[in-house]
This record gives C-alpha cells, structure tokens and sequence, in this order.
C-alpha cells in the first residue's frame, strides 16, 4: 500500500508499508507527518542539500526491508539486511539513475529512543528531531555523488598493498559517513552514538570470543564473523568521532563516561583515529578525491596495526591467500 500527499509544490513524501505498523503507531506518526508537518521539515532538509525537488523522493516505511528489496529490485535470495553489528540501519539511500534518489526512512527508528520520556510530547519532539538528522543525512549520501566525493569515486585511489584493499570499501563508506555525520550536525540527532559504543565493544569481544572457540571446525566463517565484528565497531567509532565536538588545541574529545572496554580497545587509537578523520571536511564543503583517498590510505594503515593491537593477525598475500590468526587467548 502507498499513500501520497504533497510537502510542499513539486516534492512529494510517500508512505509504504504503514499497514504492518501498530494500529496506534501508524496513526501517531501519520499525525506527527501532517499536521505536525514533520514531512515539510524532513523535505526542507533534503531541499537544504539537494535544492532540485525533482531529483528526489522522501519515502517513509513500515518496513524498511521490503521497500528497500522492491526499491532496488533485490532478488529473493539477496533481500536487505538492518543489522551492523550490535545496531540497525535506520534508512537508506537508493540513486535510481539520471540524476533521482530515492530517500527511504524506517518509521519505526523515528520512534527508536535510547532514553526515557517523562511525556508524549518529549517522545514527539524526539521523533521529530531523529526524521529531521535522518533526512539531512541521507540527502548527505546523494550530495557526495552528485559532485563525484563518494567512496565510489575514490576508494580505488588509495594506496597500499592487498590487505589494505581489503579494508578501502568498507572505510571509504565510513568516511562518507563521518562527512555526512559532521554536516548533520546542524540538525542534531538525539541517539548518540556515545549512549552505544559500549555495546559496539562489547559486541567485537563477544564474537571474538566465539569465533575463536569455533575456528577449527569452520575457519572462513570465524574469520568473516571477527572481520565483521570489528568493521562495526569502526563503523561506530567513526559516527562518534563525528558527533563529539572536534579536536582543538590537541586535545581530541572523549565520552564524558568512559565505557568498559574503551581502555583495552580504543584508547590507544583513539587521538590517531580522530585526528586523520577530522582531515575530511562536512559533506556540503568541496574536496578533491586526492585529498580524500590519501585520508583512507592512513586510516587502512591505521585500522589494520589497530586490529593487530587488540588479538587479530590478519594476513593477505599478493596471491590472495589469506591467513588469520586470534593472538589472545581471550577477549
């Protein structure tokens, strides 16, 4: 089922999928949309970035799994997957060609607070500030293509040997993020990474620990289970390199509660991490991808001696052999 109504002349939001939702929810949030006129606000902060009203679609859905799978025209043995590591994906950003992007946006993260809420009208403002980020950012997403900064025009630039190939797709697309991410600033998102690093860590030694008690029975998913895990966390940590206030005076922020695992884990990296990140301006300043891909060369550097730090010896040969080794007898 999809409803349409007009935000404002020539944009349009559209609603999918709002009948799985609670009877309740769906009517809650359809209020919040009009009357509160939360489409508008999420519409003006597309326009913000990507000022053609005719090059994209704000769609918000009951189920982002399938408009994602019927948007992208995914096959049924490939459908979208939410989950990165201990957190989910909120929304996403789909480019349908000649220049369209379609911007869809989970209903239920709009309601997915990390806090409680002494009323309903703080549950709404809440609600009304995650659509708000979640527009802006991934507006971010089509603003980085449309003038050639994605990971996509600059991961293959930058340098290093096979094993830090192995690591350019998945930083170039945490770059993106963090450039995003700084830009969006402006429209502050209430769920803080901060609230969620702790998880992030505690999910990396979880399926540490598991995957090494499993390696010889099946030695490719254990090392796909501890690559994963430690992509998330990165994926993290590049969202909270963003969203605490930025380096100054050498001095690099860390959280105001400082979460158990940080020291074992992060700590060592965190000033080197932060600081070649904040080398990368916001999503709507111009860069070169020169400038872009030698920040990944570093950080591929950097991610690889990190994971070699905290038990993971990771070895890929020019042949693309690769081997794998847990270093610590727990994590």
């Amino acid at each position: 089922m999809t409803d349409t109504h007009a935000t404002e002349p020539a944009y349009q939001t559209y609603l999918e999928h709002f009948e799985v939702l609670d009877e309740a929810m769906a009517g809650a949030l359809t209020r919040i949309l009009n009357e509160l006129e939360l489409a508008n606000q999420m519409a003006s902060e597309i326009l913000s970035v990507v000022p053609d009203p005719s090059a994209s679609k704000l769609i918000i859905t009951g189920d982002l799994i399938q408009s994602v799978n019927e948007h992208e025209a995914r096959a049924d043995d490939d459908p979208y997957k939410l989950e990165r590591g201990s957190g989910q994906v909120g929304a996403r950003t789909i480019n349908l060609g000649d220049g369209e992007f379609a911007f869809i946006v989970s209903a239920e993260a709009l309601f997915a607070a990390d806090h409680e809420f002494e009323s309903a009208e703080e549950l709404v403002e809440d609600a009304m500030k995650v659509g708000r980020h979640l527009a802006l950012h991934e507006a971010g997403h089509a603003a980085l293509h449309i003038r050639g900064e994605d990971s996509g025009a600059y991961e293959d630039l930058a340098a290093g040997d096979t094993i830090h190939r192995s690591w350019r797709k998945h930083l170039a697309a945490h770059m993106d993020d963090f450039r995003i991410e700084l830009m969006a600033r402006r429209a502050p998102n209430p769920m803080l990474q901060v609230n969620h690093i702790g998880s992030a860590i505690a999910h990396l030694r979880s399926e540490a620990n598991s995957a090494h008690a499993t390696w010889r029975t099946d030695i490719d998913a254990s090392v796909i289970q501890t690559m994963e895990a430690s992509n998330s966390l990165v994926r993290v940590m590049a969202y909270l390199a963003a969203e605490l206030a930025p380096p100054a005076a050498g001095v690099v922020p860390r959280p105001d509660q400082i979460p158990e695992g940080w020291d074992e884990y992060l700590e060592d990296v965190w000033n080197a991490w932060v600081l070649t990140l904040h080398r990368l301006s916001p999503a709507d300043e111009p860069m070169s991808v020169d400038s872009i891909a030698s920040v990944l060369s570093d950080l591929c550097a950097l991610v690889i001696a990190w994971q070699r730090s905290i038990g993971f010896e990771y070895v890929m040969h020019p042949d693309l052999r690769q081997e794998f080794y847990w270093t610590r007898p727990l994590y």
